[in-house]
């Protein structure tokens, strides 16, 4: 081996000695009194200020209900001996839906039919005798007419015999007696028919109610709709308060829900009124159909308060047939009520907003530094909320606000923006920060700050003769 490579050798140690030396002293070394230490800029991602709608809503959930939902009880007691509508079947009015055994009902119908028979005979036959006794009256007025007037010829006239004229006077009494015996029975006659005529509404009246107890054997359908529900079976015995069927409306649909009374005023113009005017926005969702927004309409707001939990009964109407989709009666919804809207609010991220206190601020990105903005919150919805600054014109549309990263963040602070998918930045007034070997890697906006070692992963270990071939070529270079 030459001179001149042992010489290297013996010389790099004691090169690398003195700079380990004086590294170590630049560390021990105390910092200037009155020295300003520089901050490193705080790594922040922003999202811009926006404008768009925004929108009060009260949210309530309740179960959709048809506006006709009855149970149908059977109006007489019985076997059932036939059922003729199922679950799911749609019925019309009148439709018979069971069958009772009807057999002391029918002929209980046709007892009443023959009475009823005999009733109408006995008003013809008292009709008949009124005609008899007026047909008699006539013709007793007229025997007594004619007596009367051959008594008045012979009487007094001395051409017949006393006792003759006492005959002629005794046909005329019996005429006239016989008449008004005709008259009372015209009258008893006619007491008759009234009677018999009382007798036939009666009797009709029971044919009626025959027939109806025969009708009540057949449990009918009092509307159009759909059995929702089949309780009976054949060979079973009902009493009338058993709930044989359900019967639904599919087609008229409801939602009721119960507020507070302080918000009767924002209720009471939530119908649409006759001319078509919208009042309050309505819309609901349903877990048995996910992603779905149906439309619905405020239909009535109840005017009673109750007096126990103090609140009102608000109906909703709901379209039963949306997207191609059908809600039914049952159906768990959770209701969205428009209640105010604001078409031109500034909206921010929620996570934009620092608390402190009864104080609400977001830091807005100016010049590469974090500016202090004073805001009230105003509407807000899952993700976003509408910011109103207390000083006018301190926030603007399309202005940045920290969202991640301003949890100890002052007024002034420089800032280093690494959103994702972009390049990080450093404004104006951060320029003259010292920069790192990782201040671009967005993954860790979040992780620990950089620190001044932060190249020491990077640093190759000296464990071969290769490693140290290279440091010393490096230092022969920098030397």
């Amino acid at each position: 081996m030459s001179a001149r490579p042992l010489r290297a050798l013996v010389v790099l140690p004691l090169l690398l000695a003195a700079c380990d030396g004086s590294i170590d002293a630049a560390a021990d070394e105390p910092e200037a009194p009155g020295a300003v230490r520089r901050r490193d800029p705080t790594r922040v991602r922003v999202e811009p200020v926006v404008v768009r709608p925004m929108v009060s809503t009260l949210e309530t959930t309740t179960n959709l209900e048809s506006e006709r939902r009855v149970a149908i009880l059977p109006r007489a007691a019985g076997e059932v001996v036939a059922v003729l509508a199922e679950e799911g079947d749609v019925v019309a009015p009148g439709d018979v839906l069971a069958k009772l055994d009807d057999r002391d009902e029918a002929v209980a119908l046709r007892e009443a039919e023959v009475a009823l028979a005999e009733s109408e005979q006995a008003v013809e036959r008292a009709r008949v005798a009124i005609r008899e006794a007026e047909a008699r009256i006539r013709g007793n007025l007229l025997a007594y007419e004619n007596a009367k007037a051959v008594y008045e010829r012979n009487e007094g006239k001395g051409l017949i015999s006393a006792q003759e004229v006492d005959a002629l006077r005794l046909d005329r009494d019996t005429a006239e007696s016989e008449w008004q015996q005709a008259k009372l029975a015209l009258e008893t006659a006619t007491i008759d028919l009234s009677t018999a005529e009382t007798n036939l509404e009666k009797a009709r009246l029971a044919e009626e109610r025959a027939r109806l107890a025969l009708d009540d054997t057949e449990v009918r359908a009092p509307f159009a709709g759909t059995v929702a529900q089949r309780a009976v079976r054949v060979g079973q015995q009902l009493a009338t308060t058993t709930e044989a069927f359900v019967l639904v409306d599919l087609d008229d649909l409801r939602a009721e829900f119960y507020r507070p009374q302080r918000e009767l005023a924002v209720f009471a113009r939530g119908a649409r009124d006759d001319a078509g005017g919208d009042g309050l926005g309505v819309t609901l969702t349903a877990e048995s159909h996910p992603g779905l927004e149906f439309d619905a309409r405020i239909l009535r707001v109840s005017p009673d308060i109750d007096p126990e939990s103090g609140s009102f009964r608000v109906t909703v109407d709901v379209a039963p047939e949306q997207h191609g989709v059908r809600l039914l009666p049952g159906m768990l919804v959770r209701l969205a009520v428009e209640t105010e809207r604001r078409d031109d609010a500034l909206v921010v991220s929620k996570r934009a907003l620092r608390r402190e206190g009864e104080t609400t601020v977001v830091f807005v990105v100016r010049d590469g530094v974090a500016r202090r903005v004073l805001v009230d919150e105003g509407f807000s919805d899952d993700d976003s909320v509408e910011v109103r600054p207390r000083e006018e014109g301190a926030l603007q549309a399309g202005e940045e606000v920290v969202v991640v990263g301003n949890r100890d963040l002052e007024d002034g602070d420089a800032l280093q923006v690494t959103n994702p998918d972009e390049e990080p930045r450093t404004g104006d007034g951060a320029s003259d920060a010292p920069a790192t070997d990782d201040a671009g890697d967005v993954d860790e906006v979040e992780a620990a700050p950089a620190t001044d070692d932060g190249d020491d992963d990077d640093r190759a270990p000296d464990t071969g003769a290769d490693t140290g071939d290279d440091t010393a070529t490096r230092d022969g270079e920098d030397a």
